[in-house]
């Protein structure tokens, strides 16, 4: 009786197993001292001033949580390693230097403010590349959206993006979360537009994987808008 018992017991809980693995809690659980590093590659083609061209970037980016404090979350960044590639040559912009940034985010990863070594303001791209945390279980096929309001001191504008939990992946040995989005800014002439997929660390919410094709995308304020594949791997 034991045995047909535990029989029972075990076909049982393959379905509840199964439907665990439909859903799960999407949250950000940032850890004090971490450091995180990437690899970045980009294709982007635009007008740069002497008509369309294909340039080629990859770099490599670090990021370290700094402080967990009142609901926000501070990461220092920095990039290095910077490739540029167009008409079969390859360039060094960085020349050697490490571009350092600061970003402030809330614990649902919304932007709150953001500064660099770059100066020149970059929150179009920021909004396009960074991740919203519903702060709830989800199921798969479910769906949620984050609105983006103007901020002149970080040159946004208004926009909107929808997340879509598509379930879970392994990645380098890691069973991710997937999410699918589509980013859209809803006003100007030539409003940026872009889809992707992020895959997450379960333990922590951070960041293992993620790629974008984007249209109109404006890197920072004074570059022309360019159509743009990017993607970025935790590096090993």
């Amino acid at each position: 009786m034991t045995r047909r018992f535990s029989v029972l017991a075990g076909a049982l809980l393959v379905p509840a197993l199964l439907l665990a693995q439909g859903e799960a809690k999407i949250e950000w659980k940032p850890k004090v001292g971490q450091e995180l590093k990437y690899k970045a590659a980009m294709t982007a083609s635009g007008d740069f001033g002497g008509g369309q061209m294909e340039i080629g970037v990859t770099f490599m980016m670090s990021t370290k949580t700094a402080k967990v404090e009142n609901g926000k979350v501070t990461v220092e960044s920095s990039q290095s390693d910077m490739k540029v590639a167009f008409n079969g040559m390859e360039m060094d912009p960085l020349q050697g230097q490490v571009i350092k940034g600061t970003t402030v985010h809330n614990l649902d990863g919304t932007i709150v403010s953001s500064q660099s070594d770059m100066g020149a303001a970059a929150g179009r791209f920021e909004e396009v590349t960074s991740f919203n945390y519903p702060g709830k279980t989800v199921r798969v096929g479910e769906s949620w959206t984050r609105v983006v309001k103007p901020d002149p001191a970080r040159g946004t504008v208004n926009a909107k993006c929808t997340y879509t939990f598509k379930g879970f992946e392994a990645i380098d040995g890691i069973n991710c979360w997937k999410v699918e989005y589509a980013f859209e800014e809803t006003e100007g002439t030539t409003p940026m537009k872009a889809t992707g997929t992020v895959w997450m660390n379960p333990d922590d919410g951070e960041m293992v994987k993620a790629t974008m094709v984007g249209t109109n995308v404006v890197i920072q304020a004074e570059m022309p808008p360019v159509n743009a594949n990017m993607t970025v791997t935790r590096a090993k």
